[in-house]
């Protein structure tokens, strides 16, 4: 039966079945200062709190497991999420989406090496579609990226990439960069102009919307007393050099 503690109960308790906290904004605390809360939020969720209020607080929450000996692709790790009570059933009741932690080897004393792997379903239990690698390489749709960003597509579908601005008046820029530099050099589509340019510390070369191709010069045509270059749609090549 049911059974009422209003007071303070020493020692473990042992429930061998549910554990119901009935009253909302119901809260279970943890330490023996209860530093660390679980609160119920009425009709939303649960908030995990540190209670302290000085800086450098913040609240951890770790998924560990207890095996002894981690050897490859094993999962350390995972959130899943799912809508099990889906009226449709079938795929709709599946896992959805997840984040695991995944052993990239054997586990030693020098090696904990680890992938982070973001997975989605579509008509299917959720699978892996990016990764984050130990050594910080992100795939796409590939399980071991060979740069910084690798993007792979299944066959028969594009990979594509978009660069995409809320103002035709603003620029999409690919920047690139060393520690000496951040913006050593830059592909910029001007969508004001509808030109795509290269740069180099200034601009270098342009491409307009009349597909002409301009070196060393925005616009207009090269004369005797400036260097540039201009080749036209049509083939036709005008060049100068400076000659002070």
């Amino acid at each position: 039966g049911d059974i009422t503690v209003g007071g303070k109960v020493t020692g473990d308790l042992t429930i061998e079945d549910d554990l119901k906290l009935t009253s909302d904004s119901a809260q279970i605390a943890f330490g023996a200062d209860s530093d660390i809360t679980l609160t119920h939020v009425a009709d939303s969720g649960l908030t995990l709190k540190h209670t302290a209020t000085a800086d450098d607080k913040p609240i951890n929450l770790t998924l560990a497991t207890g095996e002894t000996d981690i050897a490859a692709d094993d999962v350390i790790g995972k959130i899943n999420f799912q809508a099990p009570d889906e009226g449709t059933g079938t795929d709709a009741i599946l896992v959805a989406a997840a984040i695991q932690g995944r052993s990239e080897g054997d586990f030693s004393a020098s090696s904990n090496a680890t992938s982070l792997d973001f997975m989605t379903g579509a008509s299917e239990a959720a699978a892996t579609k990016m990764t984050i690698k130990s050594d910080g390489k992100i795939g796409i749709g590939r399980d071991s990226p060979s740069g910084s960003i690798h993007v792979q597509t299944a066959s028969g579908t594009d990979a594509d990439l978009y660069l995409q601005t809320a103002a035709t008046t603003d620029d999409s820029v690919i920047h690139f960069g060393d520690d000496g530099n951040a913006s050593a050099g830059q592909i910029l589509y001007d969508h004001g102009d509808n030109a795509m340019t290269f740069v180099r510390g200034s601009e270098a070369m342009r491409i307009n919307t009349s597909r002409t191709i301009f070196i060393g010069r925005t616009s207009g045509t090269p004369s005797s007393s400036e260097f540039g270059m201009k080749l036209a749609q049509s083939g036709l090549l005008q060049n100068a050099r400076d000659t002070g």
